[in-house]
């Protein structure tokens, strides 16, 4: 079965919105550098400190594992071949490590306090940073938590599947990345 609209409009939002960072309509490697180069200016790490060095180690392990995904070989995933990568995903036949890391990776980030517990005011001043209003971060998080002080890692998870299988728009788990698309 084919992917719906809906799973794709969700997949191009990500795609754009946090892989496809030099905005070339294609993936590679160099995306994940200045992805890490980014992300540590936002957060106000050195380049040479732990937490650059570990982020930038991190984005490109999710690099190895999404160019398995370049099937024409030009060490660049297209569009059509990110929506293949989770299609393959959702059906099953393709939950490799990198996708679990990426998650892990983003809750992280999200739980600025460390305590393991993502809260709205985190998850606000997150996707703040990616330009989503206070009303839609707000909005977001309502659905996401239903009505919890807190998603744990475990929650979140949960969440993350639904974001990247779910052909349903009320589905909880599309509010992930800060609003709806």
């Amino acid at each position: 079965m084919p992917i719906s609209e809906f799973r794709k409009k969700k997949l191009l939002h990500v795609f754009r919105t946090f892989f496809d960072t030099d905005q070339s309509g294609k993936i590679e490697k160099k995306d994940f550098e200045l992805a890490a180069e980014r992300l540590a200016k936002i957060r106000s790490w050195s380049s040479s400190s732990e937490q650059a060095k570990e982020a930038a180690k991190c984005l490109l392990q999710v690099w190895e594992g999404i160019k398995n995904a370049d099937i024409d070989n030009d060490n660049q995933v297209s569009f059509e071949e990110w929506c293949n990568l989770w299609e393959s995903y959702s059906n099953g036949t393709n939950k490799n490590e990198w996708q679990n890391n990426y998650m892990d990776f983003m809750f992280d980030l999200n739980d600025t306090t460390g305590d393991g517990h993502l809260d709205q005011l985190e998850f606000t001043a997150e996707w703040k940073r990616y330009n989503v209003t206070d009303e839609e971060c707000n909005y977001a998080y309502a659905k996401i938590s239903q009505g919890k002080p807190f998603l744990t890692k475990s929650d979140y998870k949960a969440l993350w599947h639904q974001y990247f299988t779910s052909d349903d728009p009320a589905s909880p788990g599309n509010f992930l990345f800060g609003k709806a698309v």
